[in-house]
């Protein structure tokens, strides 16, 4: 069946209109490249916000054929973070000592990043100095060297750096008496299967946000400031099979569903760093696959001919009884239901999904495996 050319006109631009409006890195889409196919415990954590930030300053840079391959992933502007969430972040460029810098390209990334030069031939003093000022940055949780200077050469001749954590209160708090040692499911590693662990968990009855699809279990755990602890849970398996992590979901769209439930809640406590690196994969999954190749245009920021050697994203987090990276205080208890048989149960005791959100943004998702 023939078309005609009027026709055909307008549903071209209406294609093109949809690809402008809606942007092909979804949450959950960022979340797999990151994340990748088969990910190690103890988990993952990816801070959504910077890892944006971070592309958009590469964007900024780059011209040509590199500048186009990121027009359509992101909504621009990048959304701005509220003061009033206890998050420290840094978005770091660090670019071979030597190199001409245009000074547009400081200009355009001013407000996205900072830009530091390194020997990366011999980069022990200016290194050290680097990993310590991430540390300082991030004094609530702890931070190994996020560079390592076995990973570093002569060729090496830009790399991304982004860091994060946040500080934020339960609205209910778990009563630490009631914490001890319960059983988990962890997932052994890539290759699948599961072993139980004995693992530090809390306890609590409250009234939240509960909803089961699909074989699985959602709960809303509301924090301080607006925030929102979401967690999926994965689907029970038979035969010691592999735990399918529930992670095709916008948490956007989670935080839309459940009803208030009497829950029964048992959640482990989660300490855990993670790091890693973009390049090549997680890029080439988004369709970035110029910046670090030799052909890369990074005219707007420098006439040296360079490439993007390395793209690092490092996240860390401390989940208890009194929030995610928060100093211990007094805890007032509070009286709630009872356990009874009519309550919903909760009990993560394997392999999840999780995420920190605001009311329109996602700021946090990851993954606990176990220990």
């Amino acid at each position: 069946m023939k078309y005609p050319l009027w026709l055909k006109l307008l549903m071209q631009l209406m294609l093109l209109g949809a690809s402008i409006s809606s942007p092909s890195l979804s949450p959950q889409l960022l979340h797999k490249l990151i994340s990748g196919r088969d990910p190690l415990p103890p988990g993952v954590l990816i801070y959504h916000p910077e890892v944006l930030n971070a592309l958009e300053t590469l964007s900024v840079i780059t011209d040509g054929e590199t500048y186009k391959e990121f027009n359509g992933l992101y909504l621009r502007p990048l959304p701005k973070i509220s003061p009033e969430l206890w998050v420290n972040h840094t978005n770091t460029l660090l670019l071979a000592e030597g190199t001409g810098v245009l000074y547009p390209g400081m200009q355009a990334i001013a407000e996205l990043a900072q830009l530091k030069f390194i020997d990366f031939t011999f980069p022990r003093r200016s290194l050290f100095k680097f990993n310590e000022f991430l540390k300082d940055t991030h004094q609530s949780s702890y931070f190994s060297s996020i560079l390592q200077r076995r990973k570093l050469n002569a060729d090496t001749q830009l790399i991304s750096v982004s860091t994060a954590t946040m500080s934020a209160q339960w609205m209910q708090s778990f009563d630490p008496k009631n914490s001890g040692l319960r059983v988990f499911h962890s997932q052994v590693d890539e290759h699948g299967g599961s072993r139980t662990v004995a693992i530090d968990s809390m306890v609590m009855t409250g009234n939240f946000l509960y909803d089961d699809f699909k074989g699985l279990q959602l709960l809303h755990l509301p924090l301080k400031n607006n925030l929102t602890f979401l967690i999926l849970l994965s689907p029970q398996i038979r035969d010691k099979k592999s735990y399918k992590i529930p992670n095709q979901y916008n948490p956007l769209e989670l935080l839309k569903r459940g009803n208030f439930e009497t829950v029964d809640v048992q959640i482990p406590k989660l300490e855990f760093e993670y790091r890693t690196e973009l390049v090549p994969t997680a890029l080439n999954g988004m369709g970035i696959r110029r910046v670090h190749k030799k052909d890369a245009d990074f005219s707007r920021l420098t006439l040296n001919k360079i490439k993007l050697s390395s793209m690092v994203h490092a996240t860390s987090i401390r989940l208890d009884e009194f929030g995610i990276n928060e100093e211990p205080f007094e805890i007032r208890t509070l009286a709630f239901s009872k356990v009874l048989r009519s309550n919903q149960l909760f009990m993560a005791d394997r392999p999840f999904f999780f995420s920190i959100v605001s009311e329109n943004q996602v700021l946090f998702t990851g993954e606990f495996l176990g220990p």
